[in-house]
């Protein structure tokens, strides 16, 4: 079942569609850079979908670092418009991007590499949409799930905070959770916390202007403190913003 709305997230798109480019030189893009290095191959013929594309910044990162092949699944409207702009902005063609609800939609084809990142936790039944990431994964291919770390920790403190709504439309899943949410536990190659931190995970397209802007400013400049001066503290259940889950099939 959905925890969150198709208006949900058309608000979130036209409120979040500045926000296109993902930066490797900032935490907690650099750490999760690192590991996507470390396990993915870089090559023209892969075929890379991201399930719940919405704003497009992650298509145009796979499309740069790993020249991946690029489609897209998002069942609202705003979100596909989203990016095929930001898509096109980057002068980016895509094979296809879905307007369909990922959920029920029957694939006529499987992928290299299947990701999505803040989806699964909005679906009671996690569980069985991780399941159909693999479903439409290829043999020897990748699921790669990223989910927020409001389980504990100060952003569910904050999130709780600022805005309890969307917290309670969220599941609490932690690398415990997405671990047991497999069934063939040797096909994980990674999973766990990443990132050292970034107050940006907590959502705030629903807050007035004025303290957006300022939550954006005071996210922006922890990231500059932990890149040059906290860089020594390692990730951790408190600070560490994601949760990230890497399956070879």
């Amino acid at each position: 079942m959905k925890l969150t709305k198709n208006n949900y997230w058309n608000n979130f798109c036209k409120k979040s569609r500045k926000i296109n480019h993902i930066n490797i030189l900032l935490p907690p893009d650099r750490e999760i850079h690192r590991i996507f290095k470390k396990f993915l191959p870089i090559n023209k013929q892969v075929e890379f979908i991201e399930i719940g594309c919405g704003l497009g910044n992650w298509c145009v990162y796979f499309k740069k670092y790993f020249k991946y092949k690029i489609y897209g699944i998002d069942y609202t409207e705003e979100g596909v418009r989203s990016c095929l702009r930001t898509l096109e902005k980057n002068k980016i063609v895509p094979q296809k991007i879905y307007l369909e609800d990922f959920t029920t939609y029957k694939f006529d084809k499987k992928f290299d590499v299947v990701f999505s990142t803040g989806f699964v936790e909005h679906f009671t039944n996690y569980q069985e949409v991780i399941q159909k990431h693999l479903d439409i994964t290829k043999n020897g291919g990748f699921t790669i799930i990223i989910v927020p770390n409001i389980r504990e920790g100060i952003y569910s403190e904050i999130q709780q905070r600022l805005n309890k709504k969307t917290w309670d439309g969220h599941m609490k899943i932690g690398p415990i959770e997405l671990y047991n949410s497999i069934s063939e536990k040797n096909k994980i190659i990674y999973h766990g916390y990443i990132g050292k931190v970034n107050f940006g995970v907590v959502n705030t397209h629903s807050l007035n202007y004025l303290v957006r802007i300022i939550y954006f400013t005071f996210s922006l400049f922890t990231r500059f403190i932990f890149k040059y001066f906290l860089f020594w503290i390692p990730e951790n259940r408190l600070l560490s913003p994601y949760v990230l889950l890497i399956i070879k099939k």
